[in-house]
């Protein structure tokens, strides 16, 4: 089956225990986004039961080594980390959908053959990454612990002197290009990490690393780890790499990767939303967006609230019309691959209206993608208050905000803090879009970590009832659900999602399949890989289809999100259709824009989640996607989708959740009946006017004016 070709990926892998690191995982994850790197393939090793080697090796046969529980140094996890084995659960499923596309999470229990024990796998992780790091199709990884990180310096190569690099993609560009000129035939495809001596740190880790004093690197290659090209892979261990073509060991001060005094927090910090004085010193010096501002002409300001500031002077701000508004959008972060919703919506806002449209941010994400000039980036969970007060009440009176929009009602707690620490509050208008209200209804079913519980009282207890905030969901589905959450219905406003209009411009208009016409029938589904989104269904229904029908090839784009992905795998392997299914990690619409209309068909099979809160899809966006390029729908009865589907048309069908056989039953119609694979104009256009960018546009213009002059 013929594939898209992707964008440059740059990866990492761990393997780890989830009470050893589920402090300061999140500091690791978004101090490497920042520096580049897009996927975190983490495999989750928290079921072991018996040490690896290395550790009992070390331990001396002092201590009882219990993993997760009691450390090659006696060190008593429990006792600093205050979460049970249902809460850290809960908190690695939030981190997944919080860096949704980012994060690659599987659980990792390989038994011992002998002792049937559970064992820590780290080099049988380190293979079956490697293979599914292959199939993504990633092109660079690093294989690193979470309590490391790495550290871009100064590339000493040619002509690159004295060059700092703040991304991993321009240093290993440099290497590559500087490794290949003339008389050089063998490329770079690895590049050997050092590593610095770490700070004293939590259970006396510094103590292992012997080899020089405190702040002076490691010997070159010495507990290395390794950065490589993964198609020049063969195989791997934890510190040597095995492949084609030739391997740079840097020094130090080029590239390494340090551990940090980033595990002696107290115990009384919370545990979300935290850092340590070690990881903030090295954020300060090393992260390229954190602690300091890019300016035109290329200046630098190291110091954040001097480079804020500046950023705030040089703000194009609109000179604003009778009755338009300026409005303060916060997104947690700006702008996630699968959140082009958002971003659609703030330039929708900026461009058909005349209200003026700053985004706050905590972290900035595909820059050169997702261009948008007016953004300010605050880290103020690891900034010291009184500059995030500074900064937060400069934003304000600088740009005179009228109100706030905040994308995702998870994240308005970091409203809170930022009103709180400025002593100022606006008009709020909170957008709902799916986990974030089923987040507050599981809160109200009393099973969720005590951080979530605090972060839903917020909203439910003290936004819900001002009466200068309202609530928006995208889908009359939704809007019952947070009602039933605790939000009062008359402060809920429908805002149903649109479609960009690139779908439409590029939309099928021939090549339509006919089961006599030599070719497979060519089927795609957009969803993550999440047990309640229903592909076990949809591929039982194609290996059926396949069986009795005739030949037909689906692809699957899964915006590297999602835990099924092996399950998937092997369960297409087992109905024997495995060579005729694809599953694509991404797809950069933007960049392809007709990508859709190149398939026959669109299937969506999403279900309920089982228990007292049944999660399902909020709206169906891809279906919307799919009408719009001129693609016939097939789509489950599930949650908000119905309403974006309409009545049964020759080009639509809904169909009972769950069940494979209905599922198989509407595709034989379908695909039997001549009128399916037409144009859809009509349909498309009927589907598209329900959910117009103008009403969309209009929606919240009703609200702005409701909020800012009541």
């Amino acid at each position: 089956m013929e594939r898209m070709p992707q964008q440059r990926t740059f990866a990492i892998h761990t393997t780890f225990i989830a009470k050893e690191n589920i402090l300061f995982m999140e500091e690791w994850i978004d101090y490497h986004i920042q520096l580049g790197f897009g996927k975190f393939y983490l495999y989750d090793n928290s079921k072991c039961q018996r040490p690896g080697e290395w550790d009992r090796l070390h331990s001396g046969g002092k201590h009882n080594i219990v993993p997760g529980k009691v450390s090659k140094h006696g060190f008593k996890y429990d006792e600093e980390v205050k979460m049970n084995q249902e809460e850290l659960e809960e908190h690695l499923w939030r981190l997944t959908d919080r860096y949704l596309g980012n994060i690659i999470l599987t659980e990792w229990s390989p038994k011992d053959e002998e002792t049937g024990l559970i064992t820590y796998g780290q080099l049988e992780a380190h293979s079956h990454c490697l293979s599914r790091l292959k199939k993504d199709r990633v092109d660079w990884c690093a294989f690193i612990d979470i309590d490391e990180f790495i550290v871009l310096g100064r590339f000493k190569g040619g002509r690159f002197n004295d060059r700092r690099f703040d991304d991993i993609g321009s240093y290993i560009d440099a290497v590559t290009s500087a490794s290949s000129g003339p008389g050089d035939d063998e490329a770079v495809n690895n590049i050997r990490m050092s590593q610095n001596r770490f700070m004293k740190a939590w259970a006396r880790l510094d103590e292992l690393v012997t080899d020089a004093d405190r702040g002076i690197p490691n010997k070159l290659g010495r507990a290395a780890k390794n950065l490589f090209k993964v198609d020049k892979t063969d195989s791997l261990n934890v510190h040597d790499w095995y492949g084609e073509g030739k391997q740079r060991v840097p020094v130090h001060d080029e590239i390494c990767f340090n551990h940090y005094n980033h595990l002696d927090i107290p115990p009384e910090t919370p545990v979300l939303n935290n850092i340590s004085p070690a990881l903030k010193k090295h954020l300060k010096r090393n992260s390229p967006d954190y602690f300091r501002t890019r300016l035109p002409g290329g200046r630098k300001y190291r110091h954040s609230m001097e480079g804020r500031f500046i950023r705030l002077d040089s703000l194009p701000l609109k000179p604003l019309k009778a009755g338009a508004k300026r409005i303060l959008h916060y997104v947690a972060q700006f702008s996630v691959p699968s959140q082009t919703f958002i971003y659609d919506l703030i330039q929708r806002l900026d461009t058909d209206t005349d209200h003026d449209n700053i985004v706050l941010c905590r972290q900035r994400l595909l820059i050169a993608e997702r261009p948008y000039d007016k953004v300010l980036n605050l880290p103020w969970d690891i900034m010291p208050r009184e500059e995030v007060s500074a900064i937060y009440r400069r934003l304000l009176e600088r740009c005179e905000i009228d109100m706030v929009v905040v994308h995702f009602a998870a994240v308005a707690d970091a409203l809170r803090v930022l009103e709180e620490a400025a002593g100022l509050s606006l008009p709020m208008l909170v957008m709902t879009h799916g986990y974030d209200v089923f987040e507050l209804r599981q809160a109200k079913a009393g099973r969720v970590a005590k951080r979530i519980r605090e972060r839903t009282d917020y909203v439910i207890n003290c936004l819900a009832r001002r009466d200068d905030v309202r609530f928006t969901a995208v889908s009359a589905y939704l809007a019952g659900e947070l009602a039933a959450a605790g939000v009062a219905a008359d402060r809920i406003a429908l805002v149903p999602n649109t479609v960009h209009g690139r779908f439409i411009g590029h939309r099928k208009v021939g090549d339509y399949y006919r089961p006599d016409g030599g070719r497979p029938l060519r089927l795609l589904n957009i969803g993550r890989l999440m047990d309640w989104k229903g592909h076990r269904f949809l591929l039982d229904a194609v290996a059926r289809f396949r069986r009795e029908c005739g030949e037909a090839e689906l692809t699957i784009v899964y915006g590297n999100a999602g835990t099924e992905l092996e399950a998937l795998q092997k369960q297409a392997i087992r109905l024997g259709i495995n060579e005729s299914v694809v599953f694509e990690p991404f797809i950069d619409f933007a960049a392809d824009p007709a990508y859709i209309s190149r398939f026959d068909l669109y299937i969506h099979c999403s279900t309920y989640t089982e228990g007292p809160v049944r999660k399902s899809e909020s709206f169906g966006v891809g279906v919307l996607e799919a009408i719009a390029a001129g693609l016939p729908v097939i789509s489950t009865d599930a949650g908000g989708t119905p309403q974006v589907v309409g009545g049964r048309t020759p080009h639509a069908r809904t169909i009972p959740h769950g069940d494979a056989d209905a599922l198989f039953q509407a595709l034989a119609e379908m695909v039997a009946a001549p009128e399916t694979f037409t144009d859809n104009i009509d349909y498309a256009r009927d589907r598209l006017n329900t959910f117009s960018p103008q009403r969309q546009i209009e929606a919240m213009q009703r609200l702005i004016q409701l909020l800012t002059e009541s």
